[in-house]
């Protein structure tokens, strides 16, 4: 008894930690590649004519509702309110598929949660509100196969629940409206004729969006989806590749868990299984380290852990069955759609196979005392390495010590070459007198924009020169460039520009053009 006590004061001592790690973190830091990205879908003035991401317009209502803008500190504090649904949506789970679920639990599962900060930056994104609003549907999908039970009601939700999904991340929208349709068929055939009501909120939504906004989105995803196959990173190809090649991956790393487990053994020699085992997933955690984020390690010894622990199917009821199998494939499900490499993107979906692994880990006792020390340890360890450390494509978070203002109540705290940096593109700016709508800026550093207070023309962001080149632009409107070199160090600029000055900022190198003619002499 007294040895529970111990680890649920440890578990909860460790989540209160990894929350003060992240918490001091949220003033400091800006990542201008993604995190700009994040942060311009943010601003109601942002243009967004590609539509690959449609989220923007959840903050151009909210402008138009209060007229006010969300800082980007501000923007964090929501992030953060996000992961904490999330955390409580998981642990609801929890209780409806673990009956007898143990007070530990509950801060491990929220350390999973929270563990996400380890890869990308902190704003407010996409992925973060896909997880939010796919373990929401997940609990409807969990109670109706557990209480075999649907109401009409119930069904709107999920349908509004989608809708939201469908302008966060279209793919994932549409594959968990698969989902939820074929589980109404299966768990209540009677009500198949309420399927098509999963539609109602959609169409309620663009309603009000094309009176209120004067613009309807419905049309945009389709012409996105046809703009996106001819976008190097949105290709149908690659998109599919993606997929395959994570599957691949999370495959052999689960496989290699159930070796080392003995489920399946080669040699009768059960040392020598666990040796070969631990070989194996050791050399796929290499090979799957393609860039140098240690969170990809992190996943795949997970996943062979979840591999390690699964149960084999002959004892299972059905319901449980299905449960165990949509949470292993849910990810995937999420991760539709996403041209990031799957190992890491994967910490983002690591709650829904923790789930997974407390609801096996009964069936492994001895593994749990070891797994409960340890689990909390590496995840305080990953936030500080990858949050304070080594932060996504920026200095250590402990170099953050300057204050910069984006504007009057936009502050952040940012290192000193960076500080330097922008403020001497303002001094150009103002020198030049060059405006908002004047600056162009490319590749993969939207967040020099946002940093300077402007909005990027048409896009939030441009990420490669065939982006660059689908993109209806006269060279003649811009008067400054900020070109990212170290990323696409080969680009045909158009116009007449000459660069101007070269900078280099937390290892990434700018040119900035200006336009050559008498008044920028």
């Amino acid at each position: 008894m007294k040895i529970t006590s111990s680890y649920i004061v440890y578990s909860w001592t460790s989540l209160i930690a990894a929350l003060i790690i992240i918490i001091l973190a949220i003033p400091r830091g800006l990542d201008f590649s993604d995190e700009g990205l994040y942060l311009l879908m943010t601003v109601p003035s942002q243009e967004n004519i590609q539509r690959l991401l449609n989220y923007d317009l959840f903050f151009k209502v909210w402008h138009k509702l209060t007229d006010r803008e969300f800082s980007m500190q501000e923007l964090r504090v929501i992030r953060l309110i996000v992961c904490l649904i999330t955390w409580a949506t998981f642990a609801k789970i929890l209780k409806i598929l673990h009956k007898l679920h143990q007070s530990w639990q509950t801060p491990v599962l929220g350390l999973s949660v929270l563990i996400s900060y380890t890869f990308l930056p902190q704003s407010l994104s996409y992925n973060h509100l896909t997880v939010m609003l796919g373990v929401s549907l997940l609990l409807f999908f969990i109670r109706w196969i557990h209480y075999q039970s649907i109401s009409f009601v119930q069904i709107l939700l999920v349908g509004i629940l989608l809708a939201l999904l469908l302008y966060v991340k279209a793919p994932a929208a549409l594959a968990l409206g698969i989902l939820s349709s074929l589980l109404i068929y299966r768990i209540k055939p009677n009500l198949y004729l309420y399927i098509p009501a999963l539609l109602i909120p959609f169409i309620l939504f663009e309603f009000y969006l094309f009176v209120y906004l004067g613009e309807s989105r419905f049309w945009e995803l389709f012409k996105s989806l046809g703009l996106g196959d001819r976008l190097t990173h949105y290709s149908m190809v690659h998109l599919t590749k993606t997929l395959l090649i994570g599957g691949l991956w999370f495959g052999l790393s689960f496989i290699s868990g159930r070796f080392l487990a003995g489920k399946f053994l080669i040699f009768n020699l059960t040392l020598l299984n666990v040796v070969l085992a631990l070989i194996f997933i050791s050399l796929i955690a290499f090979i799957t380290l393609v860039v140098n984020e240690i969170t990809i390690v992190f996943m795949v010894f997970f996943i062979a852990l979840l591999g390690y622990l699964s149960p084999d199917r002959y004892w299972m009821p059905t319901k449980t069955y299905v449960s165990y199998f949509i949470l292993l494939l849910f990810p995937w499900m999420l991760h539709t759609g996403s041209n990031v490499y799957f190992l890491r993107l994967a910490i983002h979906y690591l709650p829904f196979w923790m789930l997974l692994v407390l609801l096996w880990s009964d069936t492994t006792p001895q593994l749990k005392p070891f797994f409960k020390v340890v689990f909390p340890m590496v995840s305080l360890v990953l936030l500080v390495w990858c949050l304070w450390l080594f932060p996504f494509r920026q200095e250590s978070l402990f170099n953050q010590k300057v204050p910069y203002y984006i504007s009057d109540n936009n502050r952040v705290f940012l290192d000193e070459p960076k500080v330097d940096f922008l403020t001497t593109v303002k001094e150009h700016m103002n020198k030049y007198d060059i405006q908002n709508g004047q600056v162009l800026a490319f590749f993969e550093n939207p967040g020099i924009m946002y940093a300077l207070g402007l909005t990027h023309p048409m896009v939030p962001g441009i990420w490669d020169e065939k982006q660059l080149q689908l993109l209806p632009i006269d060279w003649d409107e811009y008067n400054l460039i900020i070109y990212a070199a170290q990323n696409h160090p080969i680009v045909s600029i158009k116009g007449s520009f000459e660069k101007m000055a070269t900078y280099t900022v937390a290892n990434e190198t700018y040119e900035l053009w200006i336009r050559a003619n008498d008044s920028f002499k």
